[in-house]
């Protein structure tokens, strides 16, 4: 500016007062001419900017939230669309294994035992990824119940023995007791990501474990994510002698679509999947990770009550009432779908009719209601599964009714009543776990589930929700 090359010159510069507070100023300095000759001379001023700064800060951090919501809701309606489409597909491959499994005598070809049994591990991968995508799709809570995690575990452990290569020695131990509070699917999907990100940690092999144990107090650090829980829980550790990870790559590894990986091998997805799970479900996560050494993700869930005294007579209460079913209407607008249910319900002795959708259904029912429950998809044409409940609540309201769907729609999918029932209806999610079915079935027949009552009135807004949730179940 001396050599008058510039008239004037800013710069924001950082401050500290006496007391020692960071200020903000912009510093503006101009030349102006000189008198009769004179060196021009420089005139500056300088304005607090401090809290203009920490404004634009702020606004800032909002659209980068902002951004981030869109970007997690755009995956999550992508991934709705897929898996509701794909678990439809996963019910009817499903179901025909099954019926083939049990029609075909494996001992006769050890070969074909195989085959099966490889066919069945990739059909379990499947449901786990699918159950992954779910946990993306919806806001809000995952419905929890009472979970064994020695089942969880060995349904797991048969899917890795076909994804682990040998040359990771891999270990896992689960007391035959132990259980939690949580989703079991979406646990599953939580803990295939971990375990998959471990072995990609180890490419030229090393040590994993998949271990859960109970702890008795809370955890002495505050989890990376979720909230800690206060005193006894289930800690599951999933550990790895693998490259480890940098400061700055840890910051980041829950973002979505941000992978370190070879663009082949990685979405970027699956610990986003993981914290979807750990946040909506109540659990909590610690990461531990240093470079060279290996990483150890510790994840905290709620311990889950034992059953209640009464739970034997429960059981035997159950088992007399599934006993007593005979005949069942299937509503699916899916031929594939309606066909191979039919056939696992033919194979429990049950036999069916089937309607094409709501208003089809409740045509058969005012010629013939002699059926012991309704079994029905949600998203059909003409009139959905809700739609159908609703109206039989009020004309068949002693007809149980179970709903199917290739999504996740629990806990907040019931049609809600004045008596604000739990479960009117029961949910199931696509593709149908047999023995989840025939518990639902026992208790819906028992009537161990509330149910509406003729007289109920359906608040305005449940319908407004199922018209919003129509069309992203029926694309």
């Amino acid at each position: 500016m001396a050599s008058g090359k510039r008239t004037n010159y800013q710069v924001n510069r950082r401050y500290l007062r006496p007391n020692g507070e960071v200020v903000w100023g912009d510093v503006r300095v101009t030349m102006i001419p000189g008198l009769d000759g004179d060196m021009p001379l420089p005139v500056s001023m300088v304005e607090d900017i401090t809290e203009r700064l920490a404004a634009q800060e702020h606004n800032q951090r909002l659209q980068h939230d902002l951004d981030a919501a869109r970007e997690r809701a755009t995956i999550g309606h992508l991934a709705s669309g897929i898996a509701h489409d794909f678990n439809n597909l996963l019910g009817v491959i499903d179901a025909n294994l099954l019926y083939l499994s049990e029609g075909i005598n494996r001992t006769a070809d050890p070969e074909i035992a195989e085959v099966l049994e490889e066919t069945q591990s990739a059909l379990g991968h499947a449901k786990v990824i699918t159950a992954g995508m779910l946990s993306l799709s919806r806001a809000g809570g995952i419905q929890c119940e009472r979970v064994e995690l020695r089942v969880v575990f060995d349904e797991l452990i048969g899917i890795l023995r076909h994804l682990l290569p040998r040359i990771i020695d891999a270990q896992f131990d689960v007391a035959a007791d132990l259980t939690a509070f949580s989703n079991a699917a979406f646990l599953q999907s939580a803990l295939l990501n971990l375990v998959l990100n471990a072995r990609d940690a180890m490419p030229d092999g090393g040590q994993l474990k998949l271990t859960a144990s109970a702890q008795p107090t809370a955890p002495e650090s505050p989890p990376r994510l979720g909230i800690a829980p206060i005193g006894a829980h289930v800690a599951i550790c999933i550990s790895d002698t693998g490259h480890g990870m940098r400061p700055e790559t840890l910051e980041r590894i829950f973002e979505p679509l941000f992978s370190t990986k070879a663009k082949q091998r990685g979405h970027g997805l699956g610990l986003f999947m993981v914290q979807e799970f750990v946040i909506r479900s109540g659990a909590a996560l610690t990461v531990d990770s240093r470079l060279g050494e290996g990483t150890e993700f510790r994840l905290l869930l709620p311990g889950a009550t034992e059953l209640p005294d009464d739970a034997e007579d429960l059981n035997a209460m159950l088992s007399m009432s599934i006993n007593k079913v005979q005949r069942v209407l299937l509503v699916d607008d899916d031929p594939r779908i309606r066909e191979a249910i039919g056939r696992l319900l033919t194979a429990q002795g049950w036999r069916f009719c089937t309607a094409e959708h709501g208003a089809d259904a409740l045509q058969l029912l005012s010629a013939d209601s002699n059926f012991d429950f309704v079994l029905s998809d949600i998203a059909m044409p003409i009139m959905d599964g809700f739609s159908l409940f609703e109206k039989m609540a009020k004309e068949h309201p002693q007809l149980p009714v179970i709903l199917m769907s290739g999504q996740d729609l629990q806990p907040d999918c019931h049609i809600d009543c004045k008596h604000h029932h739990a479960h009117c209806p029961s949910v199931l999610r696509k593709p149908l776990d047999m023995q989840q079915l025939l518990h639902t079935v026992e208790l819906v027949c028992a009537d161990a589930l509330p149910r509406c009552q003729p007289h109920c009135v359906f608040k305005s807004e449940t319908v407004s929700w199922v018209d919003a949730i129509n069309p992203i179940l029926t694309h």
